[in-house]
């Protein structure tokens, strides 16, 4: 896995990113809140706090925290 980027204090972010296949622009709006839904519920269950996301019709964009290293 892939080092944090900025760590401070405890506390470290990541940025990840996940595209459409073929660069289709694939996710209307339901598609888009059962994503959201997902973020939540995984972000839940391994403790890392989603500071802010971006969903959009052909990715999505979370930013995490963690205070784990």
């Amino acid at each position: 896995m892939r080092g944090a980027r900025i760590k401070g204090g405890g506390d470290s972010y990541y940025h990840c990113i996940s595209k459409v296949i073929e660069r289709k622009f694939a996710l209307k709006r339901q598609e888009k809140d059962r994503l959201v839904e997902l973020l939540v519920q995984v972000s839940t269950f391994c403790g890392v706090e989603v500071v802010t996301y971006v969903m959009m019709s052909n990715h999505f964009s979370p930013k995490g925290q963690t205070n784990y290293y």
